[in-house]
C-alpha cells in the first residue's frame, strides 16, 4: 500500500507498526474515480471494501480502522525514483522495476510511503485526527 505525503515519514516511525485512520470525512470522487477506471486494480480493490463494510462512504469514520507496517518510502530526486528502506539502505529503482500497483497509487510530486502486513482491526477505535504524526494504544486483543 502506497501513502502520498508530503513530506518524508519521520525516521522515529520507520520499520515500525503504524495506525490507519479514517478520516470522518469522505471522499466521494476519489470512490467514484476508481468505479469508472477500467483498471483491474482499482476494480478489486474496491470490491475488497465493499465486501468488508458495503459501500465504502458507510465504513467506519474517525475511527483507526488497521494497521501497517513501514517498510520505507519512495520520492523523486533529480528525477530518478529513490527508495528509502527501513534500516538505512537507499536505492535508485528504474521505472520500469516499478510494480504497477505502487505506479498506479504513487504520485511521483509526493512520498509515496510503503506499508505492507496490512491487516484491519478487529473493532475500530474512536480518534479524532489531527495534523502529522499522533499516539495511539492499541487494545491488547489487537496486537
Amino acid at each position: 500500500m502506497i501513502e502520498n505525503r508530503g513530506w518524508a515519514p519521520p525516521k522515529k516511525i520507520m520499520g515500525k507498526v503504524n495506525g490507519i485512520h479514517a478520516g470522518k470525512t469522505f471522499e466521494k470522487d476519489i470512490i467514484e474515480g476508481m468505479r469508472d477506471d477500467d483498471d483491474p486494480f482499482f476494480k478489486e480493490a474496491l470490491r475488497k471494501c465493499e465486501s468488508a463494510c458495503g459501500h465504502p462512504s458507510e465504513g467506519p469514520r474517525g475511527k483507526i480502522i488497521g494497521t501497517a507496517f513501514l517498510k520505507g518510502y519512495l520520492h523523486q530526486e533529480n528525477g530518478k525514483n529513490i527508495y528509502h528502506r527501513f534500516g538505512g539502505k537507499v536505492f535508485e529503482i528504474a521505472p520500469e522495476k516499478l510494480p504497477e500497483k505502487v505506479l498506479r497509487w504513487w504520485d511521483s510530486h509526493q512520498y509515496g510511503w510503503h506499508y505492507v502486513n496490512v491487516r484491519p482491526l478487529k473493532k475500530p477505535i474512536p480518534a479524532k485526527g489531527k495534523q502529522g504524526i499522533w499516539n495511539f494504544d492499541l487494545p491488547e486483543d489487537d496486537q
